[in-house]
């Protein structure tokens, strides 16, 4: 009887190439056998970081450009478009815009995508969370490239350069970030108080996140 599995994950090499490395295994009896191919990845600039979800991956270059590949059903690559990438595509940032990329997580959801701008601000696009979504609509005006419910095709300013965000952490509708200041604001469900903001049972929104108190990263 045969049974195996895979796993893949990307490497950065010190000159900024990118290579994907597969890992096959596969059990036959008593045996079990280990095998790795590794493949270059195409179409890219010299890159410092990979940043992988379920279903696609963002890179930054050194350049300060943002690409994408895998699928894009949600508008997740951020090219404007909604068809899925084989080969990198370049996220419609300007370049030196921003100074990080994230991918939002939402189960079995394919996830959206957020750039922290190098002014503290977010963007995002892709799939996104209901809460993420419905303040984009109620901000009105005219959104970015393709729309769907829940999605949108290229990035999408939601907050401004002078929130301060350091680093973001968003699973669906609940999440926390870390400002410059050192704060740390949370949002989302508080059914046992696991937001540690001193109250239970409340849901607090992504629009009005709540300072953690007693708590300073710096």
């Amino acid at each position: 009887m045969e049974s195996g599995g895979r796993c893949s994950f990307y490497a950065v090499g010190t000159t900024g190439s990118v290579q994907l490395i597969e890992i096959s295994r596969s059990i036959t009896g008593n045996t079990e056998t280990y095998s790795a191919t590794v493949s270059a990845v195409t179409g890219l600039p010299a890159v410092r970081e990979v940043t992988c979800g379920a279903f696609h991956c963002l890179a930054q270059a050194n350049d300060g450009t943002a690409w994408g590949w895998g699928w894009n059903e949600g508008g997740q690559l951020g090219d404007g478009t909604s068809l899925g990438r084989t080969v990198p595509v370049r996220v419609q940032l300007a370049a030196g815009s921003f100074r990080k990329l994230l991918i939002t997580q939402q189960g079995a959801a394919p996830g959206g995508s957020m750039a922290i701008t190098t002014g503290g601000g977010l963007l995002v696009w892709g799939d996104l969370p209901t809460s993420v979504w419905n303040e984009i609509i109620g901000a009105g005006g005219t959104l970015p490239g393709t729309v769907r419910t829940g999605a949108v095709s290229l990035p999408f300013q939601y907050w401004t350069d002078s929130s301060g965000i350091e680093e973001i952490d968003l699973y669906y509708n609940d999440g926390s970030m870390r400002l410059r200041d050192g704060r740390v604001l949370v949002w989302g469900n508080n059914n046992d108080g696991e937001l540690g903001d001193g109250t239970q049972g409340n849901t607090v929104p992504f629009t009005n996140p709540v300072v953690v108190p007693g708590l300073n990263m710096n």
